[in-house]
């Protein structure tokens, strides 16, 4: 399981590595990535090692929309969908079989967000996962909708590399100033702590008003 599984009503999604595939006939050892639809919503965890079942398909791109799904998972390094129904085959066979780093900083995340979770309103810790940590499964769909409806959707679009850019320019911006080291980092920090009251006031306006 090469990412953190995105856990829906109905169904869970991750990036699935494929090594072996085994098609009754014949095993054949493969490369690459497929996009996993578990509706089983089996409990998996990123770094899982999983011997599953499913049915394999070519991405493509329905509708008249501009939106290029086939791309969009292309530029993933995805070339295929894999689909597992409710009662197909789906085992876990080793665990923390991920990179080390990128293990640890999906641990870090889950942590944060559940400090969201644990100390904030419903939606104030889903629209602060979206802008910090850049994931949005959790955002209520008013929530997009007022976004989209007031143009600052693209507000939602900010992610923690984001964020930390915004800080490392702001730190340096300080150190041009010739401010001490101490001091530059507490006045980044409250401008980090300003910057997302701004935010969760916009957010109670555009929920309340």
């Amino acid at each position: 399981v090469e990412s953190e599984p995105e856990i829906k009503k109905d169904r869970v999604k991750f990036t699935f590595r494929v090594l072996e595939i085994n098609d009754e006939k014949h095993k054949q050892k493969v490369t690459g990535k497929v996009l996993v639809t578990d509706f089983g919503k089996n409990s998996v965890s990123y770094g899982d090692e999983v011997v599953l079942e499913g049915q394999f398909s070519k991405p493509l791109n329905f509708g008249k929309s501009d939106f290029n799904y086939k791309e969009y998972l292309r530029r993933k390094g995805i070339y295929g969908l894999l689909n597992v129904k409710k009662d197909a085959y789906f085992k876990i066979t080793n665990h923390n079989r991920a990179n080390p780093i990128k293990y640890l900083a999906v641990k870090l995340k889950q942590k944060v967000q559940k400090g969201f979770k644990d100390n904030l309103p419903q939606v104030q810790a889903a629209v602060l996962s979206a802008m910090l940590l850049g994931d949005r499964s959790d955002l209520p769909a008013q929530v997009r909708e007022a976004f989209i409806r007031t143009g600052t959707a693209h507000v939602l679009a900010i992610s923690g590399l984001h964020i930390g850019i915004i800080m490392f320019i702001f730190l340096v911006f300080l150190k041009a100033m010739r401010m001490p080291e101490k001091a530059r980092y507490v006045l980044t920090i409250a401008f980090l702590i300003f910057y997302i009251n701004v935010i969760l006031l916009l957010l109670n306006c555009l929920v309340n008003c």
